[in-house]
């Protein structure tokens, strides 16, 4: 089964997995993004709102 572009996350992730495994490494998962924990956006949107003035 091949990848299509509208479909990135078809890297067959059952085999991935196991690969890992066997190697013995850990596969974690980051947390989804969001701006409200990142401390770089606090400072652009600060930065922003001083030069919109």
């Amino acid at each position: 089964m091949g990848c299509q572009a509208a479909q990135p996350a078809c890297s067959k992730p059952v085999a991935v997995h196991q690969a890992i495994g066997r190697a013995g490494a850990e596969l974690r998962f980051l947390p989804s993004y969001s701006p409200d924990f990142n401390p770089i956006e606090m400072a652009f949107s600060k930065f922003k709102a001083f030069f919109r003035r």
